[in-house]
């Protein structure tokens, strides 16, 4: 457990979100398919891509120990080739134009599509975001409670998860804070991006929130699961830089199996990529590995200095 004291006051508060927002409403089946459609023309330019770097390996019949081709496939391959991709082009167009009246309707509220599109953000969630694709979480702070206390405990989870995957039993850790008078908060967020841009506007969100409050915020604590503790710390340096008016609130931080030093499984990860690289001929599968989120990579980096 970290602890901060008071910091000087005086920041302005802002207004811009209301405070602790209840969970958001249940998503579109027109854009989750829209989504996944999207992924799946992704999947086949990954493919193509890997496939294309091969072809033209073997067709320059490079020793297995040369230099991996980075080029595109020569002649009526390499046309072949850039068609595929065109074509998948023109269909994540065509898909757009299609879907885009229906976008917003039907909605669901289902756990089992939370899940999932939790772990999909974890796998791939800073491409989901950089292409805009509406599969993309983001992020947010939410509560259910009416009775709105001047203690707000705030939970972060980890990897491949999502708010609503905290325990809400008798016996949770939101329950002993209710017990001690805290307002329990959650955050969601997209677990792929890295973890310096989601420190960062975890940052933003709760100067929002801590602005915003209908009381003034005396108790602010934090309770932060596996990479929600990164995310965390990430936040907090940025609200040093940024004189936050948030960290005058914030009393204490919890963290809970937060790797510090750094992902072993990550690691390995890396070296696995690295030794793919070493031959022309595995090396276009290293971009399999490659596709991780930055967030997955972010887990091996040594944060205790």
């Amino acid at each position: 457990m970290a602890s901060r004291g008071t910091r000087k006051k005086g920041s302005k508060r802002s207004t811009e979100h209301p405070a602790g927002e209840p969970p958001a409403p249940g998503a579109s089946i027109v854009d989750d398919a829209r989504g996944v459609l999207h992924l799946a023309l992704e999947g086949v330019v990954g493919v193509t891509d890997i496939v294309e770097h091969l072809h033209a390996t073997i067709g320059e019949g490079r020793m297995p120990w040369a230099p991996a081709v980075d080029t595109p496939a020569p002649g009526l391959a390499g046309h072949v080739y850039r068609g595929v991709r065109g074509v998948v082009r023109g269909v994540g167009r065509g898909i757009d134009a299609a879907f885009s009246p229906f976008g917003g309707a039907l909605r669901i509220d289902l756990p089992e599509r939370e899940h999932l599109r939790a772990a999909l953000n974890g796998v791939r969630g800073d491409r989901l975001a950089a292409a805009g694709n509406p599969l993309a979480i983001p992020m947010r702070l939410g509560t259910a409670e009416s009775d709105r206390t001047s203690r707000l405990v705030v939970f972060v989870h980890g990897l491949c998860m999502h708010d609503r995957q905290w325990p809400r039993t008798p016996a949770s850790m939101d329950a002993a804070a209710r017990a001690m008078g805290y307002t329990p908060v959650y955050l969601n967020y997209n677990s792929g991006q890295s973890v310096d841009i989601n420190g960062a506007e975890f940052s933003r969100q709760l100067a929002r929130l801590v602005a915003s409050w209908p009381r003034r915020v005396t108790h602010l604590s934090i309770v932060a699961h596996s990479m929600g503790g990164l995310v965390t710390r990430h936040a907090a340096a940025h609200a040093e830089r940024t004189d936050a008016a948030w960290l005058e609130s914030l009393r204490s931080v919890v963290f809970l199996g937060t790797p510090h030093l750094g992902s072993g499984l990550e690691r390995a990860g890396t070296r696995i990529d690295y030794a793919l690289a070493m031959s022309p001929y595995s090396a276009p599968f290293a971009r399999i590995g490659g596709a991780r989120s930055a967030g997955i990579r972010d887990l091996g980096k040594d944060y205790s200095g």
